[in-house]
């Protein structure tokens, strides 16, 4: 159950695991524009026209965030006393039949080559993602309402750590009328080294005046190692004058075929139907039962992603307008989509400014800022975003990466 006490941390703090520093800088946008190592990861088809070769030493990107609270929420009622109006407010930001959400990715780049159009790299990268049902909270705030049953049946979690390996290469084609188009792929081995999903979770209370009743069940499924194979496809091509347009499939047939230290956990926890008379005389209110057994392979799929994106070069600017959709609901995707804004201005030679805003995915509104640094043959990329807001660190999370890279001739 190790992902799912993560899932309940991550709620309690206020605020696709496959992020980029460079595109996260601008909300998540630029599949149209990116270039060497981002492209891999993002569009291959871009590995086409990514010009210098480069070598990235390290890359990190980590966000947490929720769908209720904010950190001006948390700030305010941490610690006070609340009223009945304070906790009808803390109520009302958790939204009936979704509960309390909260989730977490982080992604880590090792070393990394891009030269000619080909790209091979490693990275790691993890999610996990809770779901707390909004009578728990009522239970807590204003304790076991005589007459009516709480029930905690949608509550839920999940969680993957996934290490890859990949290949990639673009290259232009012209098309039999003479315009030329960019296409790649990237073929990525994947190394499972951690998954935790909850299978089902139910559970009732009701207190009456002479009595109080209750239980609860969580049954999850757990393993430690894994083997899967994942494929990245991509075209680019200039559309226009000083436009440029990109699709992406991400993780198409990807998959995970989990074969080390599989376990089923079976936790439950039955209240006694008893008495107010039987609790004063010492009789045991809860009883609780832990099962856990040894269960064969079985496989997992990562949902693909799909990316339409567009770039505009004017001037020192460059304008990117990304929609990305999800094909399935899982720690590392969703099926809401996500429409990314951005720009990236040269302001001097070694330095690029970035800022983007994002509407839809798990967040909602996003507000992002980024800047790049090119001292000689070093890049240097740093990103941070408010998740759920416009404001940064008054959101409902916070993202931040940094990237170190090297360019040559």
């Amino acid at each position: 159950m190790k992902w799912l006490g993560l899932g309940v941390l991550l709620l309690i703090w206020p605020g696709s695991s496959s992020a980029q520093v460079r595109s996260e800088g601008m909300a998540g946008a630029g599949s149209a524009m990116l270039d060497g190592l981002d492209a891999a990861c993002v569009n291959p088809a871009r590995l086409a026209v990514s010009g210098r070769p480069c070598i990235r030493l390290v890359g990190t990107w980590a966000e947490i965030a929720n769908n209720s609270f904010s950190l001006a929420d948390y700030r305010a009622y941490n610690g006070a006393d609340l009223t009945e109006r304070d906790k009808e407010k803390l109520l009302a930001h958790i939204e009936e039949g979704e509960g309390l959400e909260g989730h977490g990715a982080v992604s880590a780049e090792g070393p990394g080559l891009c030269v000619r159009g080909w790209a091979i790299g490693v990275r790691g990268r993890g999610s996990a993602v809770g779901v707390v049902p909004k009578d728990l909270f009522v239970l807590i705030l204003n304790g076991n309402t005589l007459g009516r049953t709480f029930r905690f049946d949608d509550a839920d979690g999940s969680g993957d750590l996934l290490g890859e390996l990949y290949v990639g290469h673009g290259r232009t084609i012209k098309l039999p009328w003479g315009f030329p188009v960019a296409v790649g792929a990237s073929v990525k081995y994947l190394r499972g080294w951690l998954h935790e999903e909850v299978r089902e979770a139910s559970g009732t209370i009701r207190t009456d005046p002479d009595h109080i009743q209750g239980e609860g069940t969580v049954r999850a499924r757990h393993s430690t190692g894994g083997n899967g194979l994942g494929i990245d496809l991509g075209v680019y091509g200039d559309i226009a004058r000083s436009w440029s347009a990109a699709l992406s499939l991400r993780d198409l047939f990807g998959h995970v075929n989990w074969k080390d230290g599989n376990k089923r956990t079976t936790a439950r926890v039955r209240l006694r139907e008893s008495t107010l008379r039987g609790l004063k005389n010492g009789e045991e209110l809860v009883e609780t039962k832990h099962e856990t057994e040894q269960i064969g392979a079985f496989r997992t799929s990562i949902p693909p992603v799909m990316t339409a994106g567009v770039s505009r070069a004017v001037g020192r600017f460059c304008l990117v307008a990304d929609c990305t959709q999800g094909f399935g609901e899982s720690s590392l995707t969703t099926r809401t989509p996500r429409l990314s804004v951005g720009t990236e201005a040269r302001l001097l030679p070694a330095f690029r400014g970035r800022a983007g805003i994002s509407f839809g995915g798990r967040d909602g509104r996003s507000l992002a800022l980024g800047m790049g640094l090119t001292p000689g043959p070093i890049r240097m990329d740093l990103s941070i975003s408010a998740r759920g807001g416009l404001v940064p660190l008054m959101g409902r999370g916070i993202g931040a990466g940094f990237s170190l890279s090297m360019l040559f001739k």
